[in-house]
């Protein structure tokens, strides 16, 4: 809303100061300037017209338009055709027509659009020429349009028939957007809109009484409410809570709520199209969600040299459970219809939590945490209908403790993994529905191996004898399941939700080893691993066109096992020739040079053998 000012003042304070000149000084002592191709001014009438190409300008602000018309007896300004303005932060708008009564503050527009602009600087923004131009400038989160302004404090200002949309849009199509018969704004503080409205596309979609909006950067208030629509969720939608707690530290607590969406479906009970006995229903779809949601997210910077971020949700869901084994919802026998109806047990509390970290703790070390945990298997799928995300097989969580300096580096980590392949919960069991089994047994869930911990001590290549360099890395690394000393895989050492393995030439089979709570020959065990690598290196240049750089390096590899108490060793030599080379070009300007490089490299390895 504080766009909607800057124009208004441009003609409420710099038009009534023009009557007789094309510069004046405000009582502010900035300068105001006019000036246009053709300049008239009627004594009789009082009357300022200034016609083609004109520009009024203040040190911050620009107002370009066809015609400026000032009478100075009603105290009334008017800027027609092509009608742009900049101003600072960001500040831009178009228009067709401005028209400001002075003595009421009341300014009337036609065709008007204000954007808030970023990823592009003022001086870029004062050299756009025609409103077309301005609008196609850098990204426009934000977009809004009013029909009236009425300034009613110096700056506080009440805004008739207001929209907008908070987006990465182009500046003439937002997808959706949010109306009010009129709003209170005070500049740098916040908005209060009366009986907004939320509208995707033309549809409205969700209305509220009253909405209260900081404008101020970190002031507590509502944010811009998110309106959302997929095939996967169906309506829904946030609104964001901001809440300041001091300079360092400040909460974003967002409700929500998904309608979910549903399938159509047909069948025929005696498979005859002829006899038109399809029956139609809906399904709910095995992913997506239905209910409540509540995501809170804490942000921290208590010093420069700590930062983090920590966000926990929950959600109700009452769609109905999902099978792991199978990945279709629980359903009954088949009833006279030949239709198996899904049991409508509802899959209840869900959740995510995360946490990003950094801290520098002096003297060379650092922390770093960057963890993810989510309630089940399916929630990252049921939230969002990215391909990518979608895709993902598991959801990592580390956090390490390290030391860098220039010539070594050692650092003590811990990864943990979460199985996300099946909707299977982490935290809660994975019984049956009883209308399935009245004994409601437990679906055994795979046994993920974790990171605890791991440990590397690397020296980085350094000169050691003429043009020799050497480096040295050493890590020791226990992967483990949570829980357990072994994996419980089953015959194949495969993990499969439906508890079989494929038998050669029979095909699946059931598997007497998964999830049998025993260690079996082909179950993977929880193992500790020490790995050992050196290299020696040199460079010899060939001119000024390339370089060839030889290399030797040793591996050794030493794992136990720590159920079984077997040990194993494998070791090889390598020898590596690289070649490489470096093309570059600098250009220099008057108060910046840029450097584009071009560095392919050949690299060829060579393993004679090994032992172990």
């Amino acid at each position: 809303m504080s766009l909607l000012v800057p124009l208004a003042a441009a003609l409420l304070v710099s038009s009534a100061q023009i009557p007789l000149a094309t510069q004046v000084q405000l009582p502010s002592g900035e300068t105001v300037e006019l000036a246009a191709d053709f300049l008239t001014y009627e004594a009789d009438k009082q009357l300022l017209t200034a016609r083609g190409h004109c520009e009024l300008r203040t040190g911050e602000m620009l107002l370009r338009s066809d015609e400026v018309t000032y009478d100075e007896a009603n105290q009334v300004a008017t800027a027609t055709g092509n009608v742009m303005f900049v101003g600072p932060d960001g500040m831009a708008a178009v228009a067709d027509d401005v028209h400001v009564d002075i003595r009421t503050f009341v300014a009337t527009l036609k065709g008007g659009l204000f954007m808030q602009k970023k990823g592009v600087t003022q001086e870029a923004l004062l050299t756009a020429k025609t409103p077309q131009e301005l609008r196609a400038m850098g990204e426009t989160p934000i977009i809004l349009s009013g029909s009236r302004i009425r300034r009613t404090g110096p700056n506080a200002f009440v805004v008739d028939d207001l929209a907008f949309t908070p987006c990465e849009c182009g500046p003439g199509t937002p997808t959706w957007r949010m109306e009010a018969s009129s709003a209170n704004v005070i500049l740098g503080e916040r908005a209060t809109l009366t009986w907004p409205v939320v509208y995707i596309q033309s549809v409205p979609i969700f209305a509220l009484p009253w909405v209260y909006l900081p404008l101020a950067e970190r002031r507590t208030g509502f944010l811009f409410p998110s309106p959302q629509f997929s095939s996967l969720n169906g309506l829904g939608l946030e609104q964001p809570l901001f809440v300041t707690l001091g300079r360092s530290y400040d909460l974003t607590f967002t409700p929500g709520y998904y309608h979910g969406a549903l399938v159509e479906k047909t069948h025929d009970p005696d498979g005859n199209s002829e006899t038109k006995n399809t029956i139609t229903y809906e399904e709910p779809r095995p992913n997506g969600v239905k209910g409540p949601r509540l995501l809170t997210e804490f942000r921290y910077v208590p010093s420069e040299r700590t930062r983090g971020r920590a966000t926990l949700g929950f959600l109700y869901d009452s769609r109905p459970k999902l099978d792991p084994t199978t990945l279709d919802f629980f359903r009954y026998p088949v009833d006279p219809n030949g239709i198996r109806k899904i049991i409508d047990a509802p899959r209840g509390l869900r959740g995510e939590a995360s946490w990003q970290h950094f801290q520098d703790l002096g003297s060379g070390w650092y922390d770093r945490v960057d963890a993810s945990v989510v309630s089940d298997g399916n929630y990252t799928r049921d939230l969002t209908a990215d391909i990518l995300v979608q895709g993902l097989d598991y959801l990592r969580s580390t956090a390490t403790v390290f030391r860098r300096q220039e010539d070594s580096y050692a650092g003590l980590d811990v990864s943990l993994r979460q199985d996300i392949r099946w909707p299977y919960r982490f935290f809660q069991d994975n019984r049956v529905p009883a209308e399935v089994d009245p004994l409601r047994p437990d679906l055994p869930s795979p046994r993920t191996f974790q990171r605890l911990p791991g440990l590397v001590l690397s020296l980085p290549e350094r000169p050691l004898l003429g043009g020799i360099t050497g480096g040295l890395r050493a890590e020791f690394t226990r992967l483990a399941p949570i829980h357990e000393g072994f994996g419980d895989e089953g015959v194949d050492g495969i993990f499969r939700p439906n508890g079989n393995y494929l038998l050669l030439g029979v095909g699946d089979a059931p598997d007497p080893g998964q999830s049998n709570a025993l260690f079996d020959s082909r179950d993977r065990e929880a193992r500790d691993r020490i790995d050992f690598t050196s290299r020696l290196s040199t460079s010899v240049a060939l001119g000024d066109v390339a370089r060839v750089t030889p290399s030797l390096s040793l591996r050794q590899d030493v794992w136990a096992g720590e159920y079984s108490g077997k040990s194993w060793q494998r070791g090889y030599p390598i020898g590596g020739l690289m070649l490489d080379t470096q093309l570059s070009r600098t250009w220099t300007g008057a108060k910046t040079s840029y450097r584009h490089s071009f560095a392919p490299s050949l690299e060829l390895r060579y393993v004679p053998g090994g032992w172990g």
